[in-house]
């Protein structure tokens, strides 16, 4: 449906609910100017509230009022919209985050037994880089009961096996498995309103 289809359909509320308005040619076309380029779908949510507002109307549409109806409900929609957004962007990125914790484990439980658990007793006694930091849940030999963090740390120091000191013997990137995993698939009486469509406004 064309922007011109949109502004009869706004015109047909307008007859609808104030019958009796009636503009001059000049009055008409200021109207025109500055309503017709707008979002239709709202502009007639925005004409049919304040109708309601207005105790059903006084006979005249308020063109200020209008407006700032207009303003109102397009933010309400635009707010909604964004939430809507959020809330689909906060589940992607949990889907995410709980695929890396899979692939993470998956690997773990890969890899040799003897390597996965040297890693974890120099996590577990902050043996070089491990000073700063110890991960929660990293007791037992079970790493599918660890947390999801000794998982991770237990991964990367297989990869990137400390020194006492703190250096890095091989300080590559994690492995490259991760990524690869992630990546895988899975108007009666308003004929006044007329006028040449203008352009829509965003």
């Amino acid at each position: 449906m064309n922007h011109h289809d949109e502004w009869s359909k706004t015109k047909d509320v307008i007859v609808g609910l104030y019958p009796k308005w009636s503009l001059t040619t000049q009055q008409a076309s200021v109207f025109r100017d500055e309503f017709m380029p707008l979002r239709q779908d709202v502009l007639r949510e925005a004409v049919k509230r304040l109708w309601v507002e207005d105790k059903f109307g006084a006979g005249s549409l308020n063109n200020g009022k209008l407006k700032a109806m207009y303003t109102r409900v397009r933010q309400e929609k635009e707010a909604a919209f964004s939430e809507r957004d959020q809330e689909h962007e906060d589940e992607v990125d949990w889907k995410d985050v709980k695929q890396d914790h899979e692939a993470i484990l998956r690997n773990v439980l890969l890899s040799d037994v003897n390597d996965v658990m040297a890693a974890a007793d120099r996590i577990r006694n902050g043996f070089g880089r491990w000073g700063y930091m110890r991960p929660r849940m990293c007791e037992g030999s079970n790493p599918s009961n660890w947390s999801a963090m000794m998982q991770s740390a237990v991964l990367y120091e297989i990869e990137n096996p400390s020194v006492p000191d703190g250096v890095v013997k091989d300080d590559t990137l994690p492995s490259e498995v991760l990524d690869k995993e992630r990546r895988a698939p899975e108007a009666g009486g308003l004929d006044f309103l007329d006028g040449s469509p203008t352009d829509v406004a965003d």
